[in-house]
């Protein structure tokens, strides 16, 4: 999880740190003061289903290619650098008539993915 705060000017931020102290610190104290209860239930035995086999299902229909996102891509071909691949890497990228990755289209990902994985 990300968050992003902008302030204005630092006595805002104090302002807000202050406040997010202030409410920590309650909130640990309210937690110290009230114990916790728990209630014990008794465990139930349930009836265990029947096995059943399951036939494989195909994750990919045939004729449709997965999509990859730049980011996808740009690990994958990086991996590939750092295992030695680096020259192999660049050769791909330019064949595709560019010089940097970013400049290939996204529809040739799912192409460009196949060929990476081959080297």
């Amino acid at each position: 999880m990300t968050i992003n705060v902008t302030f204005e000017n630092i006595e805002e931020m104090t302002n807000f740190v202050d406040f997010m102290s202030k409410k920590e610190s309650e909130l640990v104290k309210a937690a110290k003061k009230t114990p916790v209860k728990t209630k014990e239930e008794p465990v139930k035995e349930e009836p265990q289903p029947e096995q059943v086999e399951e036939e494989p299902v195909e994750e990919e229909p045939v004729g449709e290619a997965k999509t990859y996102s730049l980011v996808e891509v740009r690990a994958e071909l990086s991996r590939l650098s750092k295992a030695g691949k680096r020259a192999e890497v660049q050769e791909l990228i330019k064949s595709y008539g560019t010089e940097k990755l970013s400049d290939i289209p996204a529809e040739h990902y799912p192409e460009l993915m196949q060929r990476a994985g081959e080297l």
